[in-house]
């Protein structure tokens, strides 16, 4: 006797005769955005999610991943300190380690809508507001930790980031997603 399952739209048989056990990454299963392919992943953690040298906490930190940061998957780490380690390439520095894979997902996360009230929430308390969406573009402004603003355009992915144009009182320009939370802020 055979029993077909199928896990979704892809078949898997599996035999009597011995027993099967099938585990699959619901990550890996979910479609990819529109650019990304099936080993592209972007990280979630806020404010950083930290590659590192080896799969696990004890390894030394190579960099932190800012939110967003997209990143392609080589290989898998196996699993320590309860995170399931991969071995990542982040695409825009070239750069190679592991992180945890609980921290990566298939879509970036931006969740702002056009017209949508967001504030800065930078790490070092400031946001870098730009020219245009990249960094390579002229700073028009810093804007303090609870600076609010209304959402215009994005998530456009440059320089290795995701950027929104966002409208902060008289003067609008694109900032890292990163650093923007929804809701108004304190100023």
């Amino acid at each position: 006797m055979v029993l077909h399952t199928i896990v979704s739209r892809r078949r898997f048989v599996i035999g009597s005769a011995g027993a099967a056990v099938l585990a699959i990454a619901p990550a890996l299963l979910a479609p990819s955005p529109a650019g990304a392919t099936a080993s592209e992943f972007f990280a979630t953690a806020k404010p950083g999610l930290r590659l590192r040298s080896g799969p696990g906490l004890g390894y030394k930190i190579l960099a932190s991943l800012s939110m967003g940061a997209r990143v392609e998957r080589l290989a898998s780490g196996g699993r320590a300190d309860g995170y399931e380690w991969v071995k990542v390439r982040v695409v825009s520095s070239g750069k190679t380690g592991f992180v945890a894979f609980k921290f990566l997902t298939t879509a970036p996360s931006d969740g702002f809508e056009i017209g949508q009230t967001v504030h800065v929430e930078a790490g070092g308390g400031r946001g870098n507001l730009r020219s245009g969406p990249g960094t390579g573009y002229r700073v028009m402004a810093t804007l303090s930790t609870g600076t609010t603003g209304t959402i215009k355009d994005g998530p456009v992915e440059a320089t290795g980031y995701f950027w929104h144009k966002v409208s902060f009182g008289n003067v609008t320009g694109w900032i890292v997603t990163s650093v923007l939370a929804p809701g108004a802020g304190s100023r």
